[in-house]
């Protein structure tokens, strides 16, 4: 998931990935480039994480109390996120 926001007065989309401390970034015109962009922006980071012989970060690794699953953990993470 990435928030969208936009530069230059309009001119140009950009997002950054949430959940991980990582920045990983990228820009676009319009939805379409940015959803390739972000495509490739996910790419790029995982060469480089198996280039340096690093993990990777995994969304919303976390602890909790209670076992409700990773699908509906990830949706309750990002209704918060739109919550603020």
């Amino acid at each position: 998931m990435g928030s969208i926001n936009y530069g230059n007065e309009g001119e140009f989309l950009y997002e950054r990935v949430e959940y991980i401390r990582s920045v990983i970034s990228y820009r676009g015109d319009d939805a379409e480039s940015l959803q390739n962009c972000f495509c490739k922006a996910i790419d790029n980071y995982l060469k480089l994480t198996l280039n340096q012989n690093i993990e990777s970060e995994q969304l919303l690794k976390g602890n909790s109390n209670i076992k409700i699953g990773s699908i509906l953990y990830y949706k309750a993470a990002i209704v918060a996120k739109q919550k603020g």
